[in-house]
């Protein structure tokens, strides 16, 4: 399965709702997920119900459990989320506080 080809039911999803929802399939909190794309929480809530509602589901369960149940439909190849990289904490040591 492709993140790229129109997921569940033949609706076309923006760039950004395809990053969220391999986020979300990952399990990864909104604040996570805003960190990791570089945009503010209520950013990510906004692109989560959009991609829900053009989905057709009514939380993000419903889409986790529609998106294993595709990846495992075709075997041979990756998952969408295993490609991303992990969302790294901030190291305190890479800006450290000016004196």
């Amino acid at each position: 399965m492709s993140l790229h080809n129109n997921e569940l039911r033949g609706i076309p999803l923006t760039p950004r709702e395809r990053e969220v929802m391999a986020w979300m399939v990952r399990g990864k909190a909104n604040k996570v997920i805003a960190g990791a794309l570089g945009i503010s929480i209520r950013t990510v809530e906004v692109h989560r119900a959009r991609l829900m509602a053009k989905m057709g589901v009514r939380n993000a369960v419903e889409l986790v459990v529609a998106m294993h149940a595709r990846a495992s439909a075709a075997p041979g190849r990756p998952p969408p989320w295993a490609t991303l990289a992990e969302p790294r904490d901030p190291d305190p040591f890479d800006n450290p506080p000016s004196e």
